[in-house]
């Protein structure tokens, strides 16, 4: 503890003398500095007993008293004073040291954190900064002259004169820890030291306070801290125990570790691990928690068993507690057990939608790719194709999407009520070129007009509930096969005929397979319809053709050739008589066979398109002017240039549209001049025809005419301009335009 004379020494020289402790510094510093003149003058007179000593031993080795005299003048005094000198120097230096000493030690009492006090003669005689900070005061002069009691109160009887201590041995300190009361109210508890000491004659007591409210409110909250954890600990959910890691004793559990596991917390007390994992685990788990630290960051899982001998899946979460040096851990336990059979649940829950997902996508391409089968068997319904290559292509989109190895298809005879085969797939042999209606699974489907499956024809032909003839059958078709589905073909409520899926393995047909097998069947109905149709169509279309030649050949060439038949008849008589008149008829004669010479070639155009493109386009256009004039009796003037290689398609599209014009002036316009041009530019191709006639206005659309509607297709399929100008009472003008650049093809 700090010496009390150097603070009396300090508070001499701050104080001026002013208090007893200064007076009592003061003295002691005077004597301190009276030391060294002590011992000079000890060292003084030591030197003149060895003055004295040394003449004596002078006097008797030195005969000659004069010569005696001066060596012992001389050094002794020498001696005395230089010696005098050096001691007075250290001591000196030894004074000053301890003064520094004290100087430091005083700083460090000043700086000190904890309250020093002074106290002598039933007063406070000195405070450092931090006593006076303590008593929340400004100054040392608040407090220094006055009582213990006039400072503070205390509740400690100790405490209330701190010189009780008077029968304490001086330099034994006594300790009390208790709280005081200062003058404003504050409680603030304390740790006081006192330390007695004699000062002369007096008794002094030094008093160090060090506050410890902030450890009070640290243990505070250390205790509630304490507190939470304990509350936290015993009403957790989950099961919690601390144990001894190397023991593996258990020290401590919660409620829900004894509930959960069926026993008391005190039973609990006695056990340890090993108790509760199952023998299997129990060296996996030493060796874990023999490890050390680092289990504790992840902790394991293992089984444990209860009290009823029911065994759990649990995972332990480990700590290691903080003031246990290591050797005590804290286990979290978690039981997985409802959580890993609800896991099991939803792997196999997973496992069972994938599977649902693999079949149901399974499920959806075998539908894409029978709507795809499906759409190209309507692509090759509605093409060019033979009925033969139908039905083969539909056969084997059926192979594909069905999965059958062969079939064939019958057609039903009316007149001997008989299935008759049409064609075959896939098979070596036929087992029936013919069937009786009603006989077998496609007689069955055909008279029911409903489909019919075997699903083991091995099974089916060994059957003694059949005809022996059916069960004949079957056995020849089972020495192949092992399943069979036979559909009627229908067409327009009436039965074809049928067909028959031949399948080498045992199959078990659901209602969607044979609702597709109806499917095929169905466009295989369809096929053979459309090729009735396109038959019959064909057929029409002759028929058609050859009255609409006839009608032509009667209504033009025929015509044209009575006429001139009944000339020719008569014009030997008439040019007997009148030769002028029969030039005339001789003229007409010419001009009615060059008119049905133009209209033979018209029609052979038309009957043979081809022939167009080996034509020039002026000679084609002079052939419908010709026909026109030998029909109509009317002038056309025609001026029609060269115009060369043209596509076969622009040629055709001109000679179409000057048929249609010439067509709709002779049959609406009623005029009597008609101008066709047909002009080679640089650039283009021009076709104008215009006539006198009736006209018409171009606004409206005259029902049932619909030439001048076909005219603007012609032209606009081959990038043509058509310009049609015409009124009512002023004739009309068909212009065409077709641009040579851009359109670069051959003839």
């Amino acid at each position: 503890m700090p010496n009390p004379e150097c603070y009396n020494r300090q508070n001499n020289a701050d104080h001026d003398g002013k208090s007893t402790v200064n007076e009592l510094a003061g003295t002691e510093s005077k004597s301190n500095r009276a030391v060294p003149y002590r011992l000079a003058l000890i060292y003084l007179l030591t030197g003149v007993v060895w003055m004295l000593v040394t003449d004596l031993l002078l006097s008797q080795l030195i005969a000659d008293p004069e010569l005696r005299n001066e060596y012992r003048i001389v050094k002794d005094w020498a001696f005395v004073f230089l010696g005098a000198f050096i001691l007075y120097w250290l001591l000196r230096r030894a004074t000053d040291a301890l003064l520094r000493s004290e100087e430091r030690y005083r700083l460090l009492i000043e700086h000190l954190p904890d309250s020093v006090f002074i106290y002598s003669n039933d007063k406070v005689t000195y405070s450092n900064p931090m006593g006076v900070r303590l008593l929340h005061l400004q100054s040392a002069e608040e407090i220094v002259g006055k009582s213990w009691p006039d400072i503070l109160s205390s509740d400690d009887d100790k405490l209330q004169n701190p010189l009780s201590t008077a029968q304490t041995p001086p330099g034994v300190s006594t300790f009390n820890e208790t709280t005081i009361t200062l003058t404003d109210g504050t409680v603030v508890p304390i740790e006081l030291v006192v330390i007695p000491f004699n000062h002369g004659h007096e008794r002094v007591s030094q008093i160090v306070v060090h506050d410890i409210s902030r450890r009070k409110q640290s243990q505070e909250a250390l205790h509630r801290s304490e507190a939470a954890f304990r509350e936290l600990f015993e009403h957790n959910p989950l099961p919690i125990l601390v144990f001894d890691r190397h023991t593996r004793r258990i020290t401590a559990t919660n409620k829900a570790m004894a509930q959960h596991y069926g026993y008391s917390q005190e039973s609990l007390l006695s056990k340890s691990l090993d108790s509760l994992s199952i023998e299997q685990d129990i060296p996996r788990i030493q060796a874990l928690l023999a490890s050390g630290s680092a289990l504790s960051r992840s902790g394991y899982s293992t089984r444990h068993r209860k009290n009823d001998g029911a065994i759990i899946d649990v995972d332990v979460a480990l700590r290691v507690l903080p003031s246990s040096s290591g050797d005590t851990w804290l286990a979290l336990i978690n039981d997985v057990t409802e959580s890993q059979k609800a896991q099991a649940e939803q792997v196999a829950l997973y496992q069972t939608l994938e599977h649902r997902i693999e079949e149901r996508t399974h499920e959806i391409e075998q539908k894409r790719r029978i709507a795809e089968g499906l759409r190209d068997i309507v692509s090759v319904l509605n093409s060019s194709k033979t009925l033969e290559n139908i039905l083969d292509f539909v056969a084997n989109q059926a192979s594909e999407m069905l999965g059958n190895n062969a079939d064939a298809v019958y057609q039903l005879l009316d007149d001997a009520g008989t299935l008759q085969l049409q064609t075959s797939r896939g098979l070596e042999q036929v087992f029936n070129q013919s069937i009786p209606m009603g006989f077998g699974t496609l007689g069955a489907a055909v008279a029911t007009h409903k489909p019919v499956a075997i699903n083991n024809l091995a099974l089916a032909a060994v059957d003694t509930t059949q005809p022996l003839e059916a069960r004949t059958d079957l056995q020849q078709v089972a020495a192949c096969f092992q399943a069979v589905l036979s559909l009627p073909i229908i067409i327009r409520d009436k039965v074809y005929g049928g067909i028959n899926l031949y399948y080498v393995q045992a199959q078990e047909f659901s209602d969607e397979e044979i609702s597709l097998a109806q499917s095929f069947s169905n466009h295989i109905a369809l096929a053979i319809e459309n090729s009735q149709l396109q038959t019959q169509v064909v057929e029409q279309a002759a028929v058609a053709e050859r009255n609409r030649l006839a009608h032509d050949l009667h209504d033009a060439v025929s015509q044209s050739l009575f006429a001139a038949s009944l000339i020719a008849e008569v014009l030997p008589v008439i040019w007997q008589r009148d030769q002028e008149e029969g030039q005339k008829r001789l003229l007409e004669l010419h001009e009615l066979t060059k008119g049905a010479l133009a209209e033979m070639r018209t029609i052979l155009l038309t009957l043979r398109p081809s022939a167009l493109a080996e034509m020039a386009l002026k000679d084609a256009i002079q052939q419908l002017i010709d026909v026109g004039i030998s029909r109509m009796r009317l002038p056309i003037h025609a001026s029609l240039a060269d115009t060369g290689k043209l596509p076969v398609d622009v040629k055709t599209t001109f000679y179409r549209i000057t048929q249609e014009a010439l067509n709709n002036v002779f049959k609406h316009a009623k005029a009597t001049d008609i101008v066709v041009t047909l002009e080679d530019a640089q650039d283009q191709i021009r076709l104008a025809i215009q006539d006198n006639g009736c006209g018409f206005d171009t606004a409206i659309k005259a029902p049932g005419h619909m030439g001048l509607e076909i005219m603007a297709e012609r032209a606009a399929a081959v990038d043509m301009d058509l310009q049609i100008e015409s009124e009512p009472g002023h004739g009309a003008r068909l212009i065409t335009l077709w641009h040579k650049a851009g359109v670069e093809r051959e003839a």
